[in-house]
């Protein structure tokens, strides 16, 4: 059950409060219980700290997140890995680091941040050697689309065809 003594953390606030606001501006009283079972399901705490050994459960919780388009969720817990891979405070196996990039550069595709997608999908270009198929062409396709939001439509078409290149090679 809501319970409004209990505080809300992190980048959930917000978008809480409006959910709240507007349902009491339309008098619709409503329990969900979703902020415990959210609080407890994803270990919400004041500030994520990511851990290296924890990296393949990032990888899977934020992909279910990329997908069900929880955008600034998944915005602020890939941001935040980012930093401290960086930092060198996490360690990333190539294989993961493709994997979150890929991860990374979707979400900015479905954030509408067309160039961070971009500059996300030439670092992931650069790291893919040529054998990885699946992986470029997946990488080739968020910049196809990001290329076409953006009405760059010669340079969407290229990526299009090079994806159906990789989608050939990965059949062989």
């Amino acid at each position: 059950d809501y319970n409004e003594a209990h505080p809300i953390e992190g980048e959930i606030k917000e978008p809480w409060m409006a959910l709240l606001s507007r349902a009491q501006h339309e008098n619709k009283l409503f329990e969900s219980g979703i902020h415990d079972e959210v609080s407890k399901g994803m270990g919400m705490v004041d500030e994520f700290i990511p851990e290296t050994q924890a990296i393949k459960e990032y990888i899977v919780k934020l992909g279910n997140m990329v997908k069900l388009l929880c955008t600034r969720q998944a915005d602020y817990y890939l941001k935040k890995l980012f930093q401290e891979m960086e930092k060198g405070n996490v360690t990333v196996k190539p294989k993961d680091r493709i994997s979150l990039l890929t991860l990374y550069a979707a979400n900015s595709l479905y954030s509408f941040d067309m160039h961070n997608s971009l500059l996300l999908g030439e670092e992931l270009l650069i790291m893919l050697s040529e054998d990885m198929h699946k992986e470029r062409y997946d990488c080739l396709y968020i910049m196809a689309l990001a290329q076409a939001h953006l009405t760059q439509i010669n340079l969407a078409q290229k990526h299009a065809k090079n994806c159906e290149k990789q989608a050939i090679m990965a059949e062989d």
